[in-house]
This record gives C-alpha cells, sequence and structure tokens, in this order.
C-alpha cells in the first residue's frame, strides 16, 4: 500500500497514511499537524450580560463538560485535557510504528503540531519520497514485483474527477486561463504541475 499525499494531509490524513508501506508526497503537501485539539468556546459571559441565562439540567455533573452555554470549570478541563492526551499518546505511537527510523528527539520535534510541506516532510523522516501519482504507482509496482499494471482512479458517478491527470491520457498537456472577471482565486497552496515535456514548435 502507497499512500500518495497531495494537497492536505494533516493531523488525520497523516494518521491513515501511517497504515502504508510507504507515503510518497508532493513537494508541496502540507502534511504532519501531529497532534489532538479539542476547540471549545464559551458565550455565557456574553449571554448574562444580554440578562440571559442558560441552564442545563444534566444526569451527571459533568455531562455539559465543553458546553458553549456554561463557563469551563476547572474539572471539566482536566477530563477534556487527559482525553486529548490520551489519543495524542495513541496517535505518537501510530506514528512511530509507522516511522521507526524517527529518534526520540526527531519525533517529539515533529510531533508538536506543526504543519510541513512535502520537502521538509521528508526531511523530518515522515514521508518517504517526494513525487507525484506517476512516481507513487511505480513505487506500488516496484513493491509488487509487477513491470505492468493498470492505474484505476475511482471518483463518485454524479461527479467530475477532481484531478487532471485522473481523466487525461498521458502526455496531455491541459491549459487553464481563468476569465479576469471571476477575480481572484481562492486562498490557499498551490504549485505548477509540469508532468512532463509536451513536444512544440
Amino acid at each position: 500500500v502507497v499512500a500518495l499525499l497531495m494537497d492536505v494531509a494533516a493531523s488525520g490524513g497523516y494518521y491513515l497514511a501511517c497504515g502504508a508501506d510507504r507515503i510518497v508526497a508532493h513537494p508541496t503537501s502540507i502534511a504532519g499537524s501531529i497532534g489532538v485539539i479539542f476547540q471549545t468556546v464559551s458565550i455565557n459571559e456574553a449571554l448574562g450580560r444580554l440578562g440571559i441565562r442558560a441552564e442545563a439540567l444534566t444526569s451527571g455533573p459533568n455531562k455539559d463538560a465543553g458546553s458553549p452555554l456554561s463557563a469551563m470549570t476547572p474539572g471539566h478541563r482536566k477530563i477534556l485535557r487527559e482525553i486529548v492526551q490520551e489519543h495524542y499518546q495513541r496517535f505518537v505511537a501510530v506514528v512511530r510504528r509507522a516511522r521507526p527510523a524517527l529518534g526520540a528527539e526527531d519525533l517529539a520535534r515533529v510531533t508538536d503540531g506543526r504543519i510541513l510541506t512535502g520537502e521538509a516532510a521528508l526531511a523530518a523522516g515522515l514521508v518517504d519520497q517526494v513525487g507525484d501519482l506517476d512516481d507513487a504507482f511505480a513505487l506500488a509496482r516496484k513493491l509488487a514485483h509487477q513491470a505492468r499494471a493498470n492505474l484505476v482512479i475511482y471518483h463518485r458517478p454524479t461527479r467530475a474527477a477532481r484531478s487532471p491527470y485522473a481523466v487525461a491520457p498521458a502526455g496531455v498537456q491541459i491549459n487553464v486561463d481563468l476569465p479576469e472577471s471571476w477575480g481572484p482565486t481562492a486562498d490557499g497552496f498551490y504549485y505548477l504541475w509540469r508532468g512532463g515535456s509536451v513536444a512544440g514548435p
């Protein structure tokens, strides 16, 4: 099994990739984010300023832990922090098994929640090589000792394939010119995939 990290494979995405025999990442992939977060917000004080008081009838003192309608108590914070730490230790154990070459110091550094590009993830030991779909396919064939194989890309039948090289035959160049009337493109990480040379005049 070869995992290919494309746009973003951070946190849960990287967790899944740890189940593969090898991990290949695009050079501009966003990977890592190894950690656990339990995000909560309390609007209790703001409601009080408006004269609104929320009251929860619970079966136990910890049933409303993390509720946005109540202030978090030290007891609730302790319970939630213990859950975060338990899941975090499980995540780190998965990474440790998947990347046995990582030393204790390197493991601690890459499991502090930071994100990395594909190139940085390779340098850190979180992926095995930098490449694209063709590279991952070639690696899978090599690991399976198969000189020839078919590359099949699945997508929902009611939706178009999300990757241009999932539908274009080899050697086809795709040029995309977006009209200026569309305005600026959405924020995000982008890169130019060259794919190979195309003969021209």
